[in-house]
């Protein structure tokens, strides 16, 4: 939960306005996935990163194109669990395991981060 005055990641802010906008039962959610996934590039996921995590992104991460909002979340969660909120290249690489477990990713070849 966010702290009193603190700003909160967009996930959040859609989460509450979708419930309270009861809207949830019309919503596509492949298309709201689609719809950020055109919005967002690099300089957004970096955001995201600075909001979800409270450090500056790892260099790889501006080559994860697939990533959403709950994506960042479920990487939160399992940092916490694993005692890895506090490092980058760590919190980067879960994001790459998320992006390439989703339907229709291939996972990359090179030698690239």
């Amino acid at each position: 939960m966010p702290r009193s005055g603190a700003s909160r990641p967009l996930g959040d802010v859609l989460e509450v306005l979708i419930d309270r906008m009861n809207i949830r039962a019309r919503l596509d959610e492949a298309k709201v996935v689609d719809t950020w996934q055109q919005l967002a590039g690099p300089e957004a996921a970096a955001a995201a990163f600075r909001a979800f995590f409270g450090l500056e992104p790892s260099i790889g991460l501006g080559a994860l194109a697939v990533l959403t909002p709950g994506d960042f979340e479920v990487v939160r969660r399992k940092a916490g669990v694993l005692g890895q909120t506090n490092d980058a290249d760590a919190l980067t690489a879960m994001l790459r395991a998320e992006c390439e477990a989703k339907p229709g990713c291939s996972a990359a070849i090179g030698f690239g981060r």
